[in-house]
């Protein structure tokens, strides 16, 4: 399941911030995450919401986490 609740692209590649809903191998159950994409890659801060609140930041450069 993948759910895309906020989206732009440029050049069919995912740019700016993005809200998902998708299933999440690391929690077993459907999640949300939001942040940003650079050129189709995760790039700054990334928030994972399993249950609610936020359960987990990372923050990723060029779609790497640092």
């Amino acid at each position: 399941m993948f759910t895309i609740y906020h989206s732009k692209t440029k050049h069919h590649l995912k740019d700016g911030y993005w809200i998902e809903k998708k299933y999440s191998m690391e929690y077993g159950k459907i999640i949300i995450e939001d942040g940003n994409y650079q050129d189709g890659v995760k790039d700054g801060e990334w928030n994972y919401f399993p249950d609610g609140p936020v359960d987990k930041i990372e923050v990723y450069k060029n779609g790497v986490i640092k």
